[in-house]
């Protein structure tokens, strides 16, 4: 039995179906990520214009029937459409990529209102920050995910001895998500990030700070760990991360 909800979501991307309608995939914070169409919404007086457009916030009212592939979006209202973030760039890469991400690993109609507040958070942080190199935001939404997916970063300790992080320079691992000081020995296979002291100090701050203040952290790395990320995520998931938004970051 199909029930009518309302709903706040993340529009993570659309795309046509038959002649006037949409299909939209959102973010939403009550049900997950949800396959919706909205009908009519290429006619010039539909009330969906401007509003299903990706990245935007919006509140949504949806034809929801548990089990059903594809729900029917009934109206949408944008409640913010990040413009600083569009008429960036960098930023539209980032915030592109998160969203790339959450399509690619989030179950459908699996409902985490924890996960979609902070990556509402986050988006707003994104826009109201004044930073040259906007990519830790990426950083921190991967490294959040993986905790919600079920494999959380470890960079107190060494994975094999135990040992504090304390023998410089340590190796931050894919495979084990972990560290691994100096002196432990490790296969040639292995894909590792090298961290000196200070590199090591502000990731292990990364994982902690709220999104309000991530333009505080310095990072000379961003790229390489933005990579290593990316790999644990896909060597865990087994889903193939290679991000079209990414490729537009200049």
């Amino acid at each position: 039995m199909a029930v009518i909800v309302k709903t706040n979501a993340l529009v993570l991307s659309t795309s046509k179906w038959r002649e006037s309608s949409k299909i939209v995939h959102m973010y939403s914070a009550d049900y997950g990520y949800l396959k919706t169409v909205a009908k009519g919404a290429y006619r010039p007086k539909s009330p969906f214009r401007g509003v299903l457009e990706s990245m935007n916030y919006i509140e949504a009212v949806v034809n929801y029937k548990e089990n059903r592939g594809l729900q029917n979006l009934n109206s949408a209202t944008l409640l913010d459409a990040f413009q600083t973030i569009r008429e960036d760039l960098p930023k539209t890469a980032i915030a592109l990529s998160i969203l790339e991400v959450i399509q690619k690993l989030l179950a459908v109609h699996e409902p985490l209102p924890e996960f979609f507040n902070y990556t509402s958070r986050l988006m707003r942080a994104l826009n109201d920050a004044d930073v040259p190199e906007p990519r830790i935001f990426l950083a921190h939404f991967l490294i959040r995910i993986s905790q919600e997916l079920g494999f959380a970063w470890s960079v107190a300790f060494c994975n094999d001895c135990q040992a504090p992080g304390q023998q410089f320079p340590v190796r931050l691992q894919v495979q084990h998500g972990a560290l691994r000081c100096r002196s432990c020995p490790y296969g040639a296979s292995d894909q590792a990030l090298i961290l000196n002291q200070q590199e090591l100090d502000e990731l292990q701050r990364l994982l902690v700070v709220d999104p309000a203040s991530l333009q505080s952290i310095q990072l000379n790395f961003q790229e390489s760990l933005t990579t290593l990320l990316l790999k644990r995520l896909a060597h865990h998931t087994e889903t193939i991360l290679e991000l079209k938004s990414l490729k537009w970051y200049v």
